[in-house]
């Protein structure tokens, strides 16, 4: 319930705008607010139990977020250079975002484990179901958005992609498992119109490879096998299909940009940056001076927040556009060591997936790495970094819950074991989730 007060929220509210006269983010009461009342459920209600590998990736990103929070104390963010006049940053501008990143994957974390097992791929099914309905209305309310493409408050035309193919992989498995076919079938299709609607490049590449790691694994094991039903071929060509008709429609309309907007400038500058002499190679600038993109969207420095910003060390752009780029020059390898972690979960997720529902999701969440590397997510990008966190941390349970299942169905030998095995929840007959085996 509070994850979904949150993205309603979002998708009525600019919440990366301050309040009012003062710096502060709006979302920041509200991040406090939703998780307070997390964690006085998770102490009035108890919460099921967290998979190791979430609390690792948790712990990871809190260390991320706590080297970033040092090193930008530790450095001046200047902007301007040339021409424009130096201003130094006050850190005002710069650490109340940490605290809504590492805010947000705390909620999420809170969000997922206060729901019982036995309810988890429903409550997935309905914030998908959910999704489809609310989007049109956010792109009502999104007075800005270029061009006609789609766009909400929880996620611009560029970026909006991530949360629309979470929804679809979850839509989709439900579809495919014939849990209330006609329902998860509209939703699918309503998730492939807004993919096409945002007109996102890097949504492409992103669906591309959702694409690939769905169609497939179920192909090379019927090839192995000795024959491929009809069905999966004619799915398998029906997703081929649609991906080529998407990607003809969305480069008819926007072309191809080999500068991906001005990116490519801006990752020249970063690299030559963090390479000036091994400790920035090692240890990076410092956070928040080579792009302090808060204070940059909020219209207080250097005008509108798409226009080239002047940099000390450079033109550039307002934020990095790049997951691995921002947190490599502005926190070095020891900022990439911290992400790391994250990254081997997801692919890991993916790998021992054995429900419908967990793969499809997992492949989705592997889909989106492609995608970190044309924009910045998780240390912005709020509301979408709230999804993606959740469909991770959903992911690593249904995966811990599978394995219950299994070991209760097929138990050890081991008597000491039979305890553990003997208190696993059981799944819903009336849940989308459901064993590939």
């Amino acid at each position: 319930m509070s994850i979904g007060c949150f993205l309603a929220f979002s998708t009525v509210v600019v919440t990366e705008l301050r309040m009012g006269e003062s710096p502060y983010p709006v979302m920041l009461p509200v991040v406090a607010l939703v998780l307070a009342a997390l964690v006085v459920g998770a102490v009035r209600h108890g919460i099921e139990p967290i998979p190791r590998l979430s609390v690792t990736v948790t712990m990871s990103f809190a260390l991320l977020v706590a080297y970033a929070a040092v090193s930008a104390l530790a450095t001046d963010q200047v902007i301007g250079g040339g021409s424009v006049e130096l201003i130094t940053l006050s850190k005002v501008w710069i650490l109340p975002v940490l605290v809504q990143s590492l805010g947000v994957c705390l909620i999420a974390l809170l969000g997922v484990a206060l729901v019982r097992a036995k309810d988890l791929s429903l409550v997935l099914w309905w914030f998908a179901v959910a999704g489809a309905v609310v989007t049109p209305l956010g792109w009502l309310l999104n007075h800005e958005a270029p061009g006609g493409r789609l766009a909400t408050r929880v996620g611009g035309a560029a970026v909006l992609h991530v949360a629309l193919l979470i929804g679809l992989a979850v839509a989709l498995a439900a579809w495919r498992q014939g849990y209330r076919p006609k329902v998860s079938g509209a939703v699918t299709g309503l998730y492939a119109l807004y993919l096409l609607l945002s007109q996102s490049r890097a949504g492409l590449i992103v669906v591309g490879v959702f694409v690939v790691l769905v169609v497939a694994p179920p192909l090379v094991r019927g090839l192995r096998t000795g024959g491929v039903p009809r069905r999966l071929l004619a799915l398998a060509g029906l997703a081929v299909a649609a991906l080529v008709g998407m990607a003809v429609l969305v480069l008819d309309k926007r072309g191809v940009d080999t500068s991906g907007g001005g990116r490519s400038e801006a990752w020249v500058l970063a690299w030559e940056a963090v390479s000036a002499s091994p400790f920035t190679l090692v240890f990076g600038n410092g956070y928040g001076t080579l792009w302090p993109w808060y204070a940059f969207e909020q219209g207080q420095y250097q005008g509108d927040v798409r226009a080239i910003k002047t940099m000390p060390h450079g033109e550039t752009l307002a934020h990095a556009h790049n997951v691995y780029v921002a947190v490599g020059a502005e926190l070095g390898l020891v900022g990439l060591l911290l992400l790391a972690p994250l990254l081997v979960a997801v692919v890991w997720a993916f790998r021992s997936a054995t429900t419908r529902q967990g793969r499809w999701l997992a492949a989705a969440l592997v889909a989106t790495l492609p995608g970190f590397f044309f924009d910045t997510y998780l240390i912005k990008n709020f509301p979408l970094s709230l999804i993606w966190w959740a469909a991770l941390f959903a992911v690593l349970r249904l995966n811990q819950l599978a394995r219950l299942r299994a070991s209760t169905i097929n138990p050890p030998t081991v008597t000491a074991n039979a305890s553990a095995a003997g208190s696993t929840p059981s799944g819903s007959a009336e849940s989308p989730e459901v064993s590939e085996r």
